[in-house]
């Protein structure tokens, strides 16, 4: 069998059932970077260019920061809308029950989640670079890329914490990822001053390999309930 042929269906399969909430993720990602846009906008309107670079370059002020929470709202929705569209009628336990490895099988629906927002998260990145470039200084964008990375880290936390909160059925397991997912966002979004996990965010992304490879545990416990 073509080692590819597994994971080419399951992507496919997701593409197909997920389109629509892509699409309207796409299109909320977008109506935020606009506003924000708008946003930054309104403050040069406002104010002399001098006051508000004093205001974000000097004083720390983050103009962008209505973005916060908009990663772990899209990756929470995308999460249960494609997770609990595979519970429905047990349709993932019967996918599970397919003659491959079902490790594999829970990862590739995990990865296809994961190259979705992360796409979708590059493009968020993107414009805001864009955005911030044009009205501040290279530092300004270069700062902004590092204070927002860990709020989209935030996110692809919560896709993976949520996914295994719904994949498993043992509730004493539920509540530990719930818990431990909960943390690590609140951690990531506690601190609103300036790139302040600069030299400390690749330890939280260290984090997310740990996550992923904890789901086929989940699957492996959701395909034998009851047995």
């Amino acid at each position: 069998m073509n080692i590819f042929a597994m994971p080419f269906a399951v992507f496919y399969k997701e593409a197909i059932k997920t389109r629509f909430i892509m699409l309207f993720l796409f299109l909320f990602n977008l109506c935020y970077m606009i506003w924000t846009f708008v946003s930054i906008r309104r403050l040069f309107i406002l104010d002399h260019s001098e006051v508000v670079w004093y205001r974000v370059m000097n004083l720390g002020q983050i103009p962008y920061s209505n973005l916060m929470y908009v990663p772990l709202i899209t990756a929470l929705l995308f999460c249960v809308f494609q997770f609990l569209q595979e519970m429905r009628d047990a349709r993932i336990r019967i996918s599970l029950h397919l003659p491959s490895s079902s490790s594999s099988l829970v990862l590739f629906h995990a990865f296809f989640g994961l190259v979705f927002l992360c796409l979708l998260f590059a493009f968020d990145m993107l414009i805001i670079h864009g955005i911030i470039s044009h009205y501040f200084p290279s530092e300004v964008s270069t700062s902004a890329f590092i204070t927002m990375l860990p709020w989209y880290v935030a996110g692809l936390v919560s896709y993976l914490g949520g996914a295994f909160v719904l994949l498993e059925p043992i509730m004493k397991r539920k509540v530990l990822a719930v818990v431990i997912t909960f943390l690590f966002c609140l951690e990531l979004l506690f601190y609103h001053t300036t790139a302040y996990y600069s030299h400390s965010i690749f330890v939280y992304l260290a984090f997310l390999p740990c996550l992923l490879f904890a789901l086929p545990l989940a699957g492996y416990d959701y395909r034998n309930r009851g047995v």
